[in-house]
């Protein structure tokens, strides 16, 4: 409930030290020893009642007092309207950031949605070339290999230009690494 430190020497620990120096901790929700005194109790009333600012937690004088100070001036409508300008602007600034959230969430959900399309048509547009450079079946094994190199050659070329077109951030030397392994 009630708390009280000081100043101590570590060095010499016997020695009395006083800087003057008081910290007092309050805390609302601890009990009073049994031997409590006035001023312990006249403390744990008002924590209390600073906890709760209810008319039923103003039991002895001064909360009392504080309660008839409080509700006088809960009941001025200046003070009121100031609060509640207070609160409202709060409340505005809460839902003006949630606002903001909602609409970065919504730019990176249509970015995300954009990537993945794009990843859909390039692999799509991949499955094609690379049905294109399937070898039919009824040329002879002579022609295929005397063709490969040109074909390759020329097939790496448009991939690695579709894949530039797909992915402006790529290096040419990446897109055409990867077009040769897609290729190979």
């Amino acid at each position: 409930m009630y708390y009280e430190a000081g100043t101590t020497l570590k060095t010499h620990p016997h020695l009395q030290y006083n800087d003057g120096i008081r910290r007092i901790f309050l805390y609302v929700g601890g009990d009073l020893p049994k031997d409590a005194g006035e001023d312990e109790k006249k403390i744990q009333n008002l924590l209390r009642y600073i906890s709760e600012s209810k008319e039923e937690n103003a039991t002895d004088e001064s909360t009392q007092r504080l309660d008839g100070i409080v509700r006088s001036t809960k009941a001025k409508k200046d003070v009121n309207k100031r609060y509640m300008k207070s609160w409202e602007r709060e409340r505005e600034l809460i839902e003006e950031g949630r606002d903001k959230e909602r609409a970065n969430t919504e730019r990176e959900k249509r970015r995300a949605d954009e990537a993945t399309r794009r990843a859909d048509e390039a692999e799509k547009r991949i499955a094609e070339l690379e049905a294109q450079l399937a070898v039919p079946l009824n040329e002879s094994p002579e022609k295929n290999t005397t063709d490969a190199g040109r074909r390759t050659t020329e097939e790496t070329a448009k991939l690695t230009k579709y894949l530039m077109e797909q992915n402006s951030s790529m290096s040419k030397e990446d897109a055409e690494a990867l077009a040769r392994n897609i290729l190979e």
